[in-house]
This record gives structure tokens, C-alpha cells and sequence, in this order.
């Protein structure tokens, strides 16, 4: 079989090697998606017409399937692509598939971590978080299997976006933390946890007065956006911040 490279971390792609595989238009990335997101077990045909098709597949949804999995074929390799009396299955290693290698590497982190070994366990966090490129690509296929391994894939992102900011606030890295925190608070403005690092991090950076915009600007967004006020990890932190003990605040 020959080795390749399976890309769902962003668009979806094949490498064999270095070179890329064409893939024939959108509808055959998407049935490589999905595919990809249950690898090694036989999908039936009308779960990937769905996937490709709704909410109303044509009369012709069989044939076109059909076709696309003949055309996937032809790329990948017949020994890639094998069919079953009720389906279609993928066959990939688990290292070939990022989406697997970063689950792979976050629990390693993970396990450094608890091992009181932040420096690797943030070096391990980057290799992982390295392999994405986007929003995971099951994200554009319109069905819920494919959506909800989409949104587990995001949610262990995050997760591990803020392990990492855990081990460089552990480690001394503040200003790392806070090059690595400003975006995140961005595009997450509701996850409190990211904005009590980013505050922690530039207090610890000598910069107290914008760590306290960063609790008044979370407690604002709460207030206007949702009628909350913040958490109670975010206002001790403002305390610790205005009496000079973030040294003692958690991490």
C-alpha cells in the first residue's frame, strides 16, 4: 500500500510523499471527509449519500456515489478504497491521518503535564497544535456525524491551546503567553479561562494596567452580551492583580 498523508485539520488533502493528490471537485474532498472520519469502518451508502446529498439527494444520488468512489479509487489506490455489501471503507494507518497524530500528541502533552513536566509538555503542545492549518475540514460537509467530530476536533484545539498557555505561564514564558493568549481572547471572547491567563500573563509581564482592561473589557462583553457577570477565577484574579499577589494566582 502505498504510504500517504491524509489531511482533515483545515482543507481537506492527500500527500504521497511530497507531492499532492487532485482530488475532482468538492463532492469528492467531501466523501474523502467523511470517510476519513469513520477510517477503517465501512460507511453505508445512504449515510454518505446523505452526507454529500441533503437534506434531498437527486434520483441519480446511487449512480454519483457511485462514481465518486471510482474516481476516489483511482486516486488513492484500489487497496485504499474497498467496498462492502452495505458500503464503503477507508483504510489508513493512524499516523497517516493528522487529525489522529494530533490526538496522539495532545495526550502525550497531556500525560507530561500531570508528570510535572511542563517544558515538554509544551514543546509536545506546539508539535500537535502545528498540524493545523484551518477549521477542521468535516466542517464542510453538511451532516451531523461529520459536524460532530468537526466540533470535538475544535473543542480539543482550544483545550490544547490552553494547556499550552498553561505550560509557558509554568515555565516563565509570559511573554510568549500573551503573543499566543491576544488572539485566542479574540476569537473566543466568552472562554473566561483564556482571558484569566491572558491577564495573568501581562501582569506577570509587568503590564497590570492592560490585564485589568482585559477583566473590565471580558466583564463588559458579559454584561451586554449575556446579562453575566464574570466567573469567580476572573474576579479573584482582579483582586490578586490590584493587591500584587498574581504570583500566588493559579495558573
Amino acid at each position: 500500500m502505498r504510504p500517504m498523508r491524509f489531511r482533515v485539520l483545515g482543507p481537506v488533502a492527500v500527500h504521497e510523499g511530497p507531492h499532492p493528490i487532485s482530488l475532482c471537485g468538492g463532492k469528492q474532498a467531501a466523501l474523502l471527509a467523511v470517510l476519513l472520519s469513520r477510517a477503517n469502518t465501512v460507511l453505508p451508502r445512504n449515510t454518505l449519500i446523505d452526507a454529500l446529498w441533503a437534506p434531498e439527494p437527486p434520483p441519480s444520488a446511487a449512480d454519483m456515489l457511485r462514481w465518486h468512489v471510482h474516481k476516489l479509487r483511482k486516486a488513492l489506490g484500489e487497496e485504499r478504497l474497498t467496498t462492502a455489501p452495505s458500503g464503503y471503507a477507508l483504510t489508513a494507518a493512524p499516523d497517516e491521518i493528522d487529525a489522529q497524530r494530533f490526538e496522539t500528541t495532545y495526550a502525550h502533552a497531556r500525560h507530561l503535564l500531570a508528570q510535572g513536566d511542563p517544558v515538554r509538555a509544551g514543546a509536545a503542545l506546539q508539535d500537535a497544535l502545528s498540524l493545523w492549518y484551518g477549521p477542521a475540514a468535516y466542517g464542510d460537509v453538511d451532516n451531523p456525524m461529520v459536524h460532530t467530530e468537526a466540533t470535538r476536533l475544535h473543542e480539543l484545539r482550544l483545550a490544547a491551546c490552553e494547556q499550552l498557555a498553561h505550560a509557558d505561564l509554568a515555565t516563565g514564558q509570559d511573554t510568549s503567553a500573551v503573543a499566543r493568549l491576544r488572539p485566542l481572547v479574540a476569537e473566543n471572547p466568552f472562554q473566561e479561562r483564556f482571558r484569566a491567563q491572558l491577564m495573568l500573563a501581562l501582569c506577570r509581564s509587568g503590564r497590570r494596567a492592560e490585564a485589568l482592561d482585559v477583566f473590565h473589557d471580558g466583564r463588559r462583553l458579559l454584561d451586554e452580551e449575556l446579562g453575566l457577570r464574570p466567573c469567580p477565577e476572573l474576579l479573584r484574579l482582579q483582586h490578586s492583580i490590584l493587591i500584587g499577589e498574581t504570583e500566588q494566582a493559579a495558573t
